[in-house]
Order: structure tokens, then C-alpha cells, then sequence
């Protein structure tokens, strides 16, 4: 396995940073992270404990056990502050610019995804079912676990997990 593409350890797994307030949701997610070798995931419910974690405050200094993610699962509507508001403070810092962040949100509201999209976000609708979320969360699992082999995105080229 290649060295994650953030981080400073070369041995550092490929790391997810969920960020979901459902439980039910974070579940699904585990449930497609089963059989994944070589992934980290951190979860946190907020979009105040996003930040939080980015920043490496509140509990999430030692980078050992919350590592910088290669991958920013991110739902829209959380509580304290939105996903919309943690895609604004990302991209205005020079660190997290090249973050791959794929939204994932339950609600229909009008221009969500094209307000994730300005963000340079990739925007998925949770499915209405747990099989149609499983499998999506599955896609994602397998695109991380291609990445932290070296079968990901080539050096400068923005990734997409879900083209």
C-alpha cells in the first residue's frame, strides 16, 4: 500500500472522515466498510466538530488516531452548522482546497446540488432504502481502497469517485 496522500506517516491507511448526524446512516456506512483492508475512518456529527477535527482541536489533536482525510463524506443538513457553511470554510483554506469531498444528503431541498457542486463538490441523494444506500456507500469504499493502491487519482488530477 502507497503512503496516503495526506498525512506524514508512510504506513497511514487511506483515511475517511464521515461526517453524519444520523446514526442510522453511519451504520450503513460501517456496514460497507466490513471487508475494506486499508481504510481509516473517523466520524463526527456536527459541522462544528468538521472543523473541529480539520483543525486539530476539541479532542482531535493526536493525528495518530484522527488522521487528515483523503476523503470528505460529508451530509448536508447537520446540526449547529451546515454542510454548505463547512464546504465554505473548507475552500477558503489553502490546506483543504484539494479535498475530495462527496456530499451525501437525505433532503430535497431546491439547489442543494448545484450549491455543493460551486463548492467543487460531488453531490449524491441517499437512497430511499438501505440496499440503495448500502450500494452507494459501497461505490465509495471501493474507489478509497482503489486510491490508497495506488489505482486512484494520478498526481495533480482531481478526483471523482463517483464518474
Amino acid at each position: 500500500m502507497i503512503a496516503a496522500q495526506r498525512g506524514d506517516s508512510m504506513n497511514q491507511k487511506f483515511s475517511i472522515l464521515l461526517a453524519e448526524d444520523n446514526p442510522d446512516d453511519r451504520q450503513i456506512f460501517k456496514v460497507a466498510l466490513k471487508r475494506a483492508d486499508g481504510l481509516h475512518v473517523s466520524e463526527v456529527r456536527t459541522g462544528e466538530e468538521v472543523l473541529d477535527y480539520l483543525k486539530g482541536k476539541d479532542g482531535f489533536s493526536d493525528r495518530a488516531r484522527f488522521p487528515l482525510p483523503n476523503l470528505l463524506l460529508l451530509d448536508l443538513v447537520m446540526p449547529f452548522m451546515n454542510g454548505l457553511d463547512v464546504l465554505k470554510w473548507l475552500r477558503a483554506q489553502s490546506k483543504f482546497t484539494d479535498l475530495p469531498v462527496i456530499v451525501w444528503s437525505g433532503s430535497d431541498i431546491p439547489g442543494q446540488a448545484a450549491a455543493a457542486r460551486a463548492f467543487d463538490a460531488e453531490y449524491i441523494g441517499k437512497a430511499n432504502d438501505f440496499d440503495g444506500t448500502l450500494e452507494l456507500a459501497r461505490r465509495i469504499v471501493q474507489k478509497a481502497i482503489k486510491m490508497s493502491e495506488g489505482n486512484g487519482r494520478a498526481s495533480g488530477q482531481k478526483t471523482r469517485f463517483l464518474d
